[in-house]
Order: C-alpha cells, then structure tokens, then sequence
C-alpha cells in the first residue's frame, strides 16, 4: 500500500479565502435582507388596499340598501387595526341625480410611510 503526500498549499482553506468568502456572503444576505423589507412594505400596502376596496363596496352597499330617496352625500372615517396599528380610512361620497337614478361616486383615501393612496368606486341606485 502506497501513501500519498499532500504537499502544503493542499491542506485547507487559508485565512484570507475564509475571510474573503464570509464577505461575500455577508454581502448577499445583506441584498436578501432588502429583497425581504420590500416584500414585507409591498405586502402591507396591499393590504390596506384591500382594505380600501372593501369599506367602499360595504359602504356602496349601504347605499344600494338605503331606497333611492335616502340616498345622499357623506363622508367619515373607519378605523382598521392592522399588525398592532391603526390605519384611518377617510371616505366622501357624492351623488348626482338623474332623475330616475342617483349615481355615487364614493372616495377612500388613506396615509402610508408619508405617501396618500387613493381607491374610488362609484354605483348607480335606481328609483323603484
């Protein structure tokens, strides 16, 4: 049986090759570490968006519900708590009569990271 000798630059990594590829991954975790926050705000917008959508159509249903002679402009706010805080909803609505029908034209407006978004719906309640 025949041992082989390993020379000296085969026996392991050196520390300037550990160091350099901790580096590197330090680097690439910090770029999935972005990648994840993004995720994470695009989601929360999401979200609140979805929110918006359905405290318009709960509230264009409100007005569909009403008759066609109690139908009349508004607007208020709705609270809706979400991971621990609370976003305000602010909605005004608008009717235009047209005789036989009202059209609602209602707008939810609300506040995230400094920026306003805005979600608009609009129905048509009919008199009967």
């Amino acid at each position: 049986m025949e041992l082989i000798a390993m020379s000296n630059k085969s026996k392991g990594f050196t520390l300037v090759e550990v160091l350099v590829s901790m580096v590197i991954l330090t680097i690439l975790l910090l770029g999935l570490l972005g990648a994840f926050a993004k995720a994470i705000d695009i989601n929360v917008r999401n979200y609140l968006r979805d929110e918006a959508t359905k405290i318009a159509q709960a509230k264009l249903e409100e007005y569909r519900n009403k008759g066609f002679d109690n139908v009349i402009a508004e607007n208020g706010t709705v609270q809706v708590q979400f991971r621990n805080k609370n976003y305000t909803y602010n909605f005004d609505s608008s009717v235009d009569d047209f005789g036989d029908f009202k059209r609602v034209v209602l707008s939810i407006n609300w506040n995230y990271k400094g920026r306003t978004y805005n979600y608009s719906l609009y129905t048509a309640v009919r008199k009967d």
